[in-house]
């Protein structure tokens, strides 16, 4: 019993310093971007050992794919809204992208440098077109061309990139651009408004 309980404790010891590592990874990648995160930097930042940093993920592309968990788990918690509540897509994106936007742009090649990195941006893609076919389950067909193609509507309308573009290229500031992003989706919204179901209001 008192040695099971040790390697329990042991195993739990182990994530916590992988999480840590995971958490410094990230955090590294806000501050500096994707070149900022080295396994030394990582290390530092996390107050474990460079030793332990590799032995936990071998090398960068191992960190950058223990990140991809977390940092994907950790934006699907930020985005909870209600079904159907255009207003609070709106909000929650314009809340999140504009932490990231900048940095997501600035790494735009980091998926054709780094293995990992393109399956953590496949992984964020499958995931926000499935939170978008979430929140917009009410103007959603079950299956079939229709929904594929109004997914692909939404997704285009909420890409972050698109965010980053009408920030910076146009120079609208954060409420401006809440503003934009709300007209695209109310009129995506308003075209395929079935009777039966009552609009949202702003």
């Amino acid at each position: 019993m008192v040695r099971r309980y040790r390697q329990q404790l042991r195993a739990r010891a182990l994530e916590d310093r992988r999480q840590a590592a995971a958490d410094a990874a990230i955090a590294l990648w806000l501050e500096g971007g994707l070149d900022a995160i080295t396994l030394q930097a990582v290390a530092n930042h996390a107050g474990l050992s460079l030793k332990s940093v590799v032995r936990y993920f071998g090398n960068k592309d191992g960190l950058l794919r223990a990140c991809m968990e977390v940092a994907v788990g950790r934006e699907e918690g930020e985005r909870e809204v209600p079904v159907g509540d255009v207003g609070a897509v709106v909000e929650v994106l314009a809340q999140r992208y504009e932490l990231i936007a900048d940095r997501v742009v600035k790494n735009g090649d980091a998926e054709l440098r780094y293995p990992a990195m393109r399956a953590w941006v496949d992984r964020a893609r499958k995931s926000h077109r499935e939170w978008l076919a979430r929140a917009f389950a009410p103007w959603l067909p079950a299956r079939g061309r229709v929904r594929s193609q109004r997914l692909g509507a939404l997704f285009w309308a909420t890409e972050v990139r698109c965010w980053w573009t009408v920030r910076h290229a146009l120079g609208f500031d954060r409420k401006a651009a809440t503003g934009v992003l709300r007209t695209l989706l109310d009129a995506l919204v308003a075209s395929w408004t079935n009777p039966s179901v009552p609009r949202r209001k702003r």
